[in-house]
């Protein structure tokens, strides 16, 4: 029998992006239960309060931050409060991102530059700030978000295509940042989220969401990924629906068997690192 693991984020300043609401409240709220020191952002300032104060209401520590990912000026802002309000950085989740859904002879210039801002300049930017601080320090654990649209899906190819994106970033990063003792790891969730709301899809598409799980039943994957329990894992992309757990191997992208969302640490992270351990060392 596998010997329990703690899963603590006591006192670890952690920058989660598109906090307000969805997924990456549901993660902000885990990782503070956790004891992380949690920075809040938000491009809505009401969504980032609301959620700051849903913490704080429990006695845990969160703080706002209002602003835009695919700015990189407000990425360097994001990862410089995170230092000066809690002394350092030891977690980034890369949250934030929207979906647009539109034939791709339809899209508008607008659009596709929008999606490609928010969620991958977003992620770019704001993980380049973040793994600076890491390296200089020496350790680190960031999350990306990721999607299982990479693999292609009708009427959201920019979506897909930004997703694919920041998992190949997730296997280069973690490539780089392994020598500095620095963990990158990608989630890709499926969950019932207001994002996933404002796409109509197709019947079996809607059919398919009401399987599945609300936001805080797959948050503490995300936790998991950030804390020393996953150790040493990293360069993975781990499928999560609140009961199961898949790891998706590179370039096959094929879900190895599941490990059930309840057992315990230490073994997932033996399924989860057999699974895929030559992500990190491989040739592109």
């Amino acid at each position: 029998m596998t010997d329990p693991v703690d899963i603590t984020l006591r006192d670890t300043p952690v920058v989660i992006t598109g906090a307000g609401s969805g997924l990456g409240r549901a993660y902000a709220i885990d990782c503070a239960q956790a004891g992380a020191l949690v920075l809040v952002n938000d491009v809505r300032a009401d969504l980032a309060h609301e959620t700051v104060g849903l913490i704080t209401a429990k006695g845990l520590s969160a703080v706002a931050h209002v602003g835009s990912v695919a700015a990189w000026d407000t990425a360097v802002e994001l990862i410089d409060t995170c230092v000066r309000t809690f002394g350092a950085i030891g977690g980034l989740v890369n949250n934030a991102g929207i979906l647009h859904a539109a034939h791709i002879w339809d899209e508008t210039e607008k659009e596709l530059r929008r999606l490609v801002e928010v969620n991958l300049l977003g992620s770019m930017f704001c993980g380049a700030q973040a793994m600076r601080h890491f390296v200089r320090q020496g350790s680190g654990s960031l999350v990306n978000v990721t999607s299982g649209a990479q693999l292609g899906v009708a009427r959201i190819s920019a979506y897909s295509a930004t997703k694919a994106a920041v998992t190949a970033m997730t296997y280069a990063w973690a490539i780089e940042g392994r020598p500095h003792s620095v963990r990158v790891n990608a989630i890709s969730p499926v969950a019932r989220t207001p994002i996933l709301n404002s796409w109509d899809g197709n019947a079996e598409q809607r059919q398919a969401r009401l399987r599945y799980a609300e936001p805080d039943a797959v948050a503490p994957l995300v936790t998991f990924l950030l804390s020393e329990a996953s150790a040493p894992l990293t360069g993975q992309v781990v499928r999560g629906d609140g009961r199961e757990i898949c790891p998706l191997r590179p370039a096959k992208f094929q879900p190895d068997r599941g490990l059930a969302a309840g057992s315990p640490p230490a073994e997932i992270v033996a399924g989860l690192a057999n699974a895929g351990s030559e992500s990190v060392e491989g040739a592109p």
